[in-house]
């Protein structure tokens, strides 16, 4: 369950990162041949508005490929990434790590507004041999005060 989490946290960043430099090449007028979420040999994918959008099997990265973003593919049309003003170009780039922070700004004021789940002081597993056991506590009961100092939440204790 860990893995999975962590790769559908990992995808979301990457996809987030990616889709910025997308949305500025896009506004900006340059043509975007692929959008790639992954890398090597592609699981699955379709075909939208002349941008071939891909998911490959190595979750870790991505890639937005842009029309002429290298010397031998350029060719000297407007749309391509190239025949743009360094300062157009520059924009590009730094608009993927300006939508992670975007995303990180959104995250923090939901858990501002609403808050992230307390772990109660309800006991869970007693594992044998330990000093939970040694104390005496058993699965499911619940802490209500130590040293006389009333607790609510696991971090209290």
């Amino acid at each position: 369950m860990n893995t999975l989490a962590f790769l559908i946290i990992i995808s979301v960043l990457i996809f987030v990162h990616e889709f910025g430099h997308f949305f500025m090449a896009r506004r900006l007028g340059i043509k975007v041949e692929k959008f790639s979420l992954g890398f090597g040999p592609q699981l699955f994918g379709f075909k939208f508005q002349d941008v071939d959008f891909k998911v490959c099997v190595i979750p870790f990265g991505g890639y937005v490929k842009l029309a002429g973003d290298s010397r031998q593919d350029y060719k000297g049309n407007s749309w391509e990434y190239l025949s743009k003003p360094p300062q157009d170009r520059a924009k590009v780039v730094f608009f993927g790590p300006l939508f992670n922070y975007i995303l990180a700004f959104l995250f923090l004021w939901v858990v501002y507004c609403f808050g992230y789940p307390q772990l109660s002081t309800t006991i869970g597993t007693v594992i044998k041999e330990m000093p939970a056991q040694e104390a005496g506590l058993l699965e499911k009961d619940k802490i209500l005060e130590i040293d006389g100092k009333k607790v609510n939440y696991w971090s209290d204790v």
